[in-house]
């Protein structure tokens, strides 16, 4: 049976952040890139999301879908998400805006200087509230 879940995933480091790391805040632009690969993937896997929130730390969605569907689905969104922002892939036409030459300033590099594993936007995991009792 399809339910109404509220979702909040957060970026990295917005709630805990050991000394010396900086936690990750979306930028305008970045926001944008994450609403553009969150409506992608939404409509490519034909979800339904009723309402979405994208904070500078955190995303709130409602999405209704079977409780087995709920892992699948946030790691579809979270990881096309993240793989968007980090590529700068998108469609996107600011308006007033050079976006050629915000892009190097707004995306997270593929990989940490030195090399290595890809940076990372999200913070391990979400969190889920099922909507449909009276408390909610």
């Amino acid at each position: 049976m399809k339910r109404y879940f509220l979702f909040t995933f957060e970026t990295k480091y917005s709630r805990t952040t050991p000394p010396g790391i900086c936690p990750v805040i979306l930028e305008d632009i970045q926001r944008i890139r994450v609403a553009y690969s969150m409506a992608n993937t939404i409509k490519k896997y034909k979800y339904s999301v009723y309402a979405c929130a994208i904070i500078p730390d955190h995303v709130h969605l409602v999405v209704r879908c079977t409780i087995e569907e709920v892992p699948v689905i946030m790691n579809i969104i979270k990881g096309r998400a993240a793989f968007d922002v980090n590529t700068r892939k998108g469609n996107l036409v600011l308006q007033g805006e050079d976006f050629a030459n915000q892009e190097e300033r707004y995306s997270l590099p593929m990989t940490k200087p030195g090399g290595g594993r890809q940076n990372t936007l999200w913070s391990r995991g979400y969190s889920d509230t099922y909507l449909d009792d009276e408390k909610h």
